[in-house]
């Protein structure tokens, strides 16, 4: 996987260029993302949350919320090659949250906002103030937050009824697919796999909210 496979537009990739000084200066500064080189920020940082672009439309998925987006990540690289969808960044860390905001401003983003929140066990609880918008969101994210089933169970309840979601997997696919099972409760509708380099392989997965009708 390569940048070029997103066709960006050159503000899309200036913007990704200045995202990915900050987090080397600003983030490496303030513990947010450990001590990572350049090189290795693109591959394991905007590479590994851009992948999920490739399950995703703009047409269709008009409203994405990102659950403990840390950083910004995966949120903020699929709002810059996203600009048509709306993304609600949800992160309850200060500092962290600060770092997104200011990235936000930075970068001159109008589709994203970050939220201070956190997510409890059946809503997300706003730490600064009370947040309104669940089942509001076409797709739900959250990368290394949670392990995947729990987050399939949590994200079912803040997704729209025709919502989806999205879920980052170590592994190939049928590696991948064995750490869900029928408790799970969804179906799989897409997936990619992908590599990583010195990190191996990675699949994202596609869930929707309940399994197909058995035939």
């Amino acid at each position: 996987m390569n940048l070029e496979q997103h066709n960006l537009s050159d503000r899309a990739e200036k913007q990704l260029d200045l995202y990915i000084d900050r987090l080397i200066t600003i983030g490496a500064k303030f513990n947010l993302i450990g001590t990572l080189d350049r090189k290795r920020v693109f591959h394991e940082l905007i590479l590994d949350s851009l992948a999920a672009r490739f399950l995703l439309s703009e047409q269709t998925h008009k409203n994405i919320l990102d659950i403990g987006t840390g950083a910004g990540l995966p949120g903020l690289p699929l709002a810059i090659a996203m600009p048509k969808s709306h993304f609600t960044l949800v992160e309850p860390t200060l500092k962290r949250a600060q770092f997104v905001q200011t990235t936000i401003r930075k970068l001159q983003l109008k589709n994203v906002t970050i939220v201070r929140a956190r997510l409890g066990k059946n809503k997300i609880i706003g730490l600064d103030e009370p947040f309104h918008s669940e089942r509001s969101f076409n797709i739900a994210i959250s990368k290394a937050v949670f392990p995947p089933k729990i987050w399939i169970a949590r994200a079912k309840k803040l997704i729209c009824d025709e919502g989806q979601i999205l879920v980052y997997t170590q592994g190939n696919f049928r590696n991948a697919r064995s750490i869900f099972d029928e408790s799970t409760r969804a179906q799989i509708s897409q997936h990619y796999t992908y590599e990583i380099p010195k990190r191996g392989m990675r699949t994202v997965f596609l869930f929707s909210r309940e399994p197909l009708a058995q035939k």
